[in-house]
């Protein structure tokens, strides 16, 4: 109802009991979440995110992709650099539109830690960002990276890129829906500080709530100086 360009069909820690988290999600649940969300949802870019149970062998995470086509997505998210690519080209050939997504990757088993802080590791980004885009990405996620890296890296790209906690110079802007309606528990031990300021005060309904990310993305106030 809101119109939101795009909507993720994904997992997150922190979760409300008795719901799929990411280190619990499979396949299945993948699969039923994205089928029920293109059920109620024919207006925003449904991608699917690949669980962290599919991660084991790239065959899987092409079952897996054409598993979460067949259920409604319009493309799937697979996180990895330039080692995703031969992969990646795979699906694409196959008619399956991908979504890459570089900084930080939690599904690889990296520590959660800012990327782009060093010229070093910004052409390291770069260089995963051309080989994803040669590979045929529809767009690149980028998770914790430092602003302005983030911020070159969008205008080096040829694709859309959409920003987790990586500032406002992406194309987009992306928010767990759980973070926004305050739902998410936040481990004391990954965020001792507990809630992160990036994800900003929002008051009001569920709608209203995402009325106001969506225009807050749309004029680039989000994420705003504030709460970065």
């Amino acid at each position: 109802e809101a119109g939101l360009d795009i909507v993720v069909a994904a997992f997150s820690d922190g979760a409300p009991q008795g719901v799929p988290e990411e280190k619990t999600a499979r396949l299945a649940d993948a699969v039923a979440s994205t089928a029920a969300i293109k059920g109620v949802n024919e207006v925003s870019f449904l991608v699917a995110d690949i669980p962290l149970a599919c991660y084991g062998h790239p065959s899987e995470v092409e079952h897996a992709a054409h598993s979460l086509r067949l259920a409604g997505a319009d493309a799937v998210k697979i996180e990895g650099g330039a080692e995703k690519g031969e992969l990646i080209e795979t699906l694409v050939q196959a008619g399956i539109s991908v979504v890459g997504h570089i900084g930080y990757m939690p599904k690889t088993g990296m520590a959660m830690r800012m990327r782009g802080t060093t010229p070093e590791d910004v052409h390291a980004l770069y260089r995963d960002a051309e080989a994803l885009q040669k590979a045929g990405v529809t767009a690149l996620v980028f998770e914790l990276i430092r602003e302005d890296a983030a911020t070159f890296l969008t205008r080096k790209c040829r694709v859309p890129t959409i920003g987790i906690y990586s500032g406002a110079g992406t194309t987009g802007q992306a928010l767990v829906l759980n973070d926004l309606l305050d739902l998410t528990t936040f481990d004391p031990k990954v965020f001792p500080k507990g809630k992160p300021k990036s994800i900003g005060v929002w008051e009001g309904s569920p709608q209203e709530r995402v009325n106001h990310y969506r225009s807050r993305v749309k004029a680039r106030t989000f994420p705003s100086p504030i709460n970065r």
